[in-house]
């Protein structure tokens, strides 16, 4: 609870800096959000590991390989750091890029994600005899 709430006072802050800096220099409020996100990304980062604990955990469990687990990882990783850009794009002006970022991203989301959909297929395919 102490991390969320360094994070909320630094976003809030952050914030409050950008609106007294929006008339002067519009182009430091991009860089200070950017910069504010980025530390907010790496406080947070160290409660990732006992996630990914809990995943290997579940694996040894399970005897499931790494495959599965992997697309899982990197769709969730792509589609977080993909709305963080897309939101920093959205404040910058930049509707377009955004969108395309956000866009690029389900597709490549899909891409990840071909192999564990192949892993369900060929099990689909086992099951009915196929």
């Amino acid at each position: 609870m102490d991390t969320i709430g360094k994070l909320i006072a630094a976003a809030l802050l952050c914030s409050v800096i950008c609106l007294l800096l929006k008339k002067q220099a519009p182009e430091l409020t991009l860089c200070l959000c950017v910069l504010v996100c980025a530390l907010c990304f790496l406080s947070a980062l160290p409660f990732f590991s006992p996630v990914l604990a809990f995943f290997h955990r579940l694996e040894d469990m399970t005897g499931l390989s790494g495959a599965v687990f992997a697309p899982l990882f990197k769709t969730a990783a792509i589609g977080l750091l993909a709305q963080m850009a897309g939101t920093i794009c959205r404040d910058s002006g930049q509707q377009a890029l955004a969108q395309a970022v956000e866009i690029c991203s389900g597709f490549l989301s899909f891409y990840l994600a071909l192999p564990l959909l192949e892993m369900v297929l060929s099990l689909l395919q086992t099951m009915i005899g196929g």
